[in-house]
């Protein structure tokens, strides 16, 4: 979700590197909301794993 509007939503088929390109309204500030899962856990570590972020870039538009 950016701002309170979702934006776009896919199920990964396959380990990688993913790139998402979308068109965003105009706005002083961006607030990025993003959801995953399924978790899963190892029992013997207390964090939850899903996806690894390893970065988001908004461009603006040329």
């Amino acid at each position: 979700m950016v701002n309170g509007k979702a934006q776009a939503q896919w199920e990964l088929t396959r380990t990688g590197l993913f790139i998402l390109e979308t068109d965003l309204e105009e706005a002083a500030e961006y607030k990025i909301q993003i959801a995953s899962g399924p978790t899963w856990t190892v029992p013997t570590d207390d964090r939850t794993f899903s996806v690894n972020l390893s970065m988001i870039r908004l461009d603006p538009p040329d």
